[in-house]
């Protein structure tokens, strides 16, 4: 019976597999034709190829995908770097690229409208930079102080005094964006420098005012962290529309798409 099962089994991965590939090979036609792109040229399907990576052998169909029985490999665009430090790395640049664009935008903005009340947790578009930036802070200290040896992370840009949260780091913006730029720089040398295979194991930290030691899948608690600018950056983004400010600093397929 469970041979029978087995066999099964295997018969319907390769149906599924058949039919995913027929669905991405009928979609990149579709894109093709309607817009009249030579192959190889538009700008999803290259996104999609270096996101998804390259035909995993030379017997891939003409519109760049891989033959019925063949599977798309994620991440095959780089294979020598583990796929969570691809996506590490992904999120380290966007992180930078959208708060450049974002710190752009307030620099150019009436200064009222960063103080100005909005109803926020944080108050104010200065509450939730500095929120953002404190938050940053405090984690990237913890893992520097966690049970990793990440040299990298002994810089001067994470000595600070915590404010406390709800409370602001900085009331200058120029002080601010300044601490922004260079701890953004630091989060795109500290997950190049980190090893890949640290990314994949635990990370032991200290939080929380009882000061408790959590153990966390590092790689993943990183993403935590990314996860947290975007939404609060999100939050910024709510405020200048409600101020008819135009604004359009959060799109990560740009990225993906070059």
């Amino acid at each position: 019976m469970g041979g029978v099962l087995t066999t099964t089994n295997k018969r319907l991965a390769t149906t599924t597999t058949i039919i995913a590939n027929n669905v991405h090979r009928f979609t990149n036609r579709i894109i093709l034709r309607i817009s009249g792109v030579p192959k190889g040229s538009h700008p999803y399907l290259r996104a999609r190829q270096r996101f998804f990576g390259a035909p995993s052998c030379a017997g891939a169909s003409p519109d760049g995908l891989a033959n019925a029985n063949e599977r798309l490999t994620f991440g095959s665009a780089a294979p020598n770097v583990p796929l969570m430090k691809q996506i590490l790395s992904l999120m380290a640049e966007y992180n930078g690229v959208a708060n450049g664009q974002l710190y752009a935008l307030l620099e150019k903005s009436d200064p009222e409208v960063l103080t100005r009340e909005s109803g926020s947790y944080y108050g104010n578009i200065l509450g939730l930079a500095n929120h953002i930036l404190v938050a940053d802070l405090d984690w990237l200290r913890s893992y520097r102080d966690g049970n990793l040896d990440i040299p990298v992370l002994r810089s001067p840009v994470l000595d600070f005094e915590h404010p406390g949260w709800r409370k602001n780091l900085y009331h200058n913006f120029d002080e601010l964006k300044t601490h922004r730029e260079t701890t953004d720089a630091l989060f795109v040398k500290f997950v190049g420098a980190t090893p890949a295979e640290l990314f994949d194991g635990p990370i032991e930290v200290t939080r929380g005012r009882r000061n408790r030691t959590i153990v966390f899948p590092f790689g993943k608690i990183l993403m935590h962290l990314f996860n947290h600018q975007t939404h609060h950056r999100g939050a910024i983004a709510q405020i200048l529309d409600q101020n008819d400010i135009e604004n359009d600093y959060s799109n990560i397929s740009r990225l993906l798409a070059t």
